[in-house]
């Protein structure tokens, strides 16, 4: 296994990491390990929309429980807002 290089952050794959396994075999070694920072955009906030659906999917919460409990958060400053506008993002 000479020169083998691992360029994946991830094998997601499990086939293809029962393949990695049995190359690689009982010992490795690690000669060198690359670090890089890597920059990702933060999620889109939500429209109330999809607040709500997303609140019923993952809880079951119903619109107007939704909209209560956002409305809540509101005011406690927990949340905030952003001005409407006619574009969606």
């Amino acid at each position: 296994m000479n020169g083998f290089i691992l360029s994946t952050e991830r094998i997601d794959d499990e086939v293809a990491a029962e393949q990695l396994i049995n190359l690689v075999g009982d010992k490795i070694e690690i000669t060198d390990v690359i670090q890089k920072e890597k920059i990702t955009k933060p999620d889109l906030p939500f429209d109330l929309t999809t607040l709500q659906r997303e609140c019923n999917k993952y809880f079951g919460y119903s619109a107007k429980q939704t909209l209560d409990y956002a409305q809540s958060l509101y005011e406690k400053k927990l949340i905030t807002c952003q001005e409407q506008t006619a574009d969606a993002y």
